[in-house]
């Protein structure tokens, strides 16, 4: 079993042929969007819902993907431009503002001031780098200091 440990078996129907580092390279980026999903999950349970009522069951389905295509519109906004992001902390950022953004709405100057606010606070939530486990942006060769 330890020796099976060193290795890592990948399955894949790419058509091209790819070497093991660029192999590797694709696979830390499908991991990426894999954490995203469990982002979803986790943080809006998109996996649940409170109704066995079918109509209930997709409304709800509906009020979360669309709360997960703002918080997505927000984190694309404000930080997705940084290859060191962590989509978790800036979900958890747009979490405290969600009370500020919502007596906001009414009057669109303050909505358009409170937005301009978050936006900074979003591009501030970054993995921070690791020696002796890289993140994928280091991995990557993303780091952009």
């Amino acid at each position: 079993t330890l020796d099976l440990c060193d290795w890592t078996v990948i399955v894949t129907n790419l058509t091209a042929t790819f070497s093991v580092d660029d192999t590797l390279q694709l696979l830390r980026l499908r991991w990426q969007i894999e954490l995203l999903f469990k982002l979803w999950k986790q943080h809006l349970s998109l996996d649940e819902s409170r109704s066995q009522q079918p109509q209930q069951i997709l409304s709800e389905i509906y009020a979360k993907l669309l709360t997960a295509l703002i918080q997505h519109w927000f984190c694309v906004l404000g930080c997705w431009h940084e290859s060191n992001r962590s989509l978790v902390k800036a979900c958890f950022m747009l979490r405290q503002y969600i009370p500020h953004i919502q007596r906001a709405l009414p009057q669109f100057t303050t909505l358009f001031e409170t937005l301009n606010a978050l936006l900074p606070q979003l591009a501030r939530c970054k993995v921070q780098k690791r020696k002796s486990r890289p993140a994928t942006f280091q991995l990557l060769g993303l780091d952009s200091s």
